[in-house]
């Protein structure tokens, strides 16, 4: 969410991820091991995460 403000000399924003802290995979690569087995292989996702920040336009 975000905003704006008239004249655009400023802007403020926030973010929020993964608010129910739910374990999922972000990615999924197939690969092989030694013995030439199909292992795929996650990267585990983001934990709950909250983000806001300012901009502001000195002229």
């Amino acid at each position: 969410i975000g905003y704006d403000a008239p004249g655009g000399r400023w802007q403020a924003w926030a973010e929020m991820r993964n608010i129910g802290n739910r374990h999922y995979a972000a990615t999924v690569t197939p690969g092989y091991d030694d013995a030439g087995r199909d292992v795929a292989r996650s990267t585990p996702g983001e934990g709950r995460g909250v983000y806001a920040g300012v901009r502001w336009r000195f002229d």
